[in-house]
């Protein structure tokens, strides 16, 4: 047999980083930050302790990470829809469209960072890059709903994040007994509906 090359290597270090983050992102949304613990992680994605801290430092570089890169992946989308030259309607549509299908697709990600949202102890050290994102996409939305013709754009814009945040958690917590597209088509008609 031939001796790995350094991309084989690479991918197999991707692929064990990949597991073991779907593992702990699991653990944490259904037992919490706290009652999880590094050697649960391991075991759970099948890998030893020694290797799980080659790749992290610690559990709280693990979580970092997962926090980082979920809302890399999530807000540059959603910053890219809000910065087209789409109309305004099509581009609250499209924001809509994709902030309920990022929770649709990933809920336990939702639920992870609801749950952090209320321990500021373990979310510290990225604490002021969540309020950098939050107060990027706020201005944003601002900015969108400027463009429809809302009177104060900046409140709506805070209406807006707190309607999506509470069918969010209600979805997350309720499951397959909330009605999530049906919310979708009643918020984005009330959001038409008042900018006409």
């Amino acid at each position: 047999m031939a001796p790995k090359t350094s991309e084989q290597f690479a991918e197999i270090r991707r692929q064990s980083q990949q597991k073991i983050e779907m593992v702990a992102l699991s653990l944490f949304a259904e037992r919490g930050y706290h009652n999880t613990s590094i050697s649960a992680i391991a075991k759970a994605a099948g890998v030893s302790k020694g290797l799980l801290y080659n790749y992290y430092d610690s559990k709280e570089d693990l979580l970092y990470e997962l926090v980082t890169g979920a809302m890399d992946d999530a807000g540059s989308d959603i910053e890219e829809m809000l910065r087209s030259d789409a109309p305004a309607l099509e581009k609250l549509i499209a924001v809509t469209e994709a902030s309920f299908d990022l929770v649709k697709t990933n809920p336990r990600y939702w639920k992870l960072m609801t749950m952090l949202s209320f321990q500021k102890d373990v979310i510290e050290n990225i604490e002021e890059l969540i309020r950098q994102k939050r107060d990027g996409m706020i201005q944003l939305a601002r900015g969108l709903f400027a463009e429809i013709g809302f009177e104060h754009p900046e409140r709506v814009a805070f209406l807006y994040g707190a309607l999506l945040d509470g069918i969010m958690v209600h979805y997350i917590v309720l499951e397959k007994d909330y009605p999530l597209d049906e919310m979708k088509a009643y918020l984005l008609e009330k959001f038409k509906r008042a900018a006409t």
